[in-house]
């Protein structure tokens, strides 16, 4: 569907199931989408979101809808219409600024975000109290650990992580020690 951009940034399923193994569910939204499909690879449906020129052009021009997908042109930071409160099992915020800031809402309590600190999401996602970090990916495994997360949750300069900064910067802070992606359970 999006085949060239997949050939760029490369494929993510791996990443994508390995979080369902920890987070189940079956209706994933992904705000900032931009062209990364790949998570209909692992949840039977999905919410793909963003107002991008290049993505609305694919959105536009697509043949058909693949059976799960919803293609949403919009932007995240104002209120989705198209999607109810409560109704995402798993929210997906990656290279794509604070999505978590926009878009809990959509997150059922118990669902899970799955994050990275590009644009600074797992940062604010640390600082809310809705979440809990429950697991990690690192730049060299292939699965999530759900053990000793403190030294991934410290910041390295405690004074650079507060929220408006981040918020501000979209740049997340340095932990004690980083990961490539970042799981958290809503749990309010």
């Amino acid at each position: 569907m999006f085949e060239d951009y997949l050939a760029k940034i490369g494929d993510r399923t791996a990443v994508y199931e390995a979080a369902r193994e920890l987070a189940g569910g079956r209706v994933a939204l992904y705000p900032g989408s931009f062209l990364d499909a790949t998570p209909l690879n692992v949840w039977a449906e999905v919410t793909f979101v963003d107002k991008d020129k290049n993505y609305v052009k694919r959105v536009r021009n697509l043949d058909h809808t693949p059976p799960g997908a919803r293609f949403l042109i919009t932007d995240y930071q104002e209120p989705i219409s198209e999607v109810d409160d409560d109704s995402a099992d798993v929210l997906i915020s990656l290279f794509a600024g604070p999505i978590s800031h926009f878009c809990t809402r959509y997150l059922k309590v118990g669902g899970y975000l799955l994050a990275n600190n590009s644009h600074g999401d797992a940062s604010i996602a640390m600082l809310d109290p809705r979440y809990r970090l429950i697991a990690v990916q690192t730049a060299t495994a292939h699965s999530f650990r759900t053990s000793d997360l403190t030294d991934f949750q410290v910041a390295k300069r405690p004074t650079d992580h507060r929220f408006e900064e981040i918020l501000t910067s979209q740049r997340g802070v340095a932990f004690k020690r980083s990961a490539q992606y970042y799981l958290f359970r809503r749990e309010a």
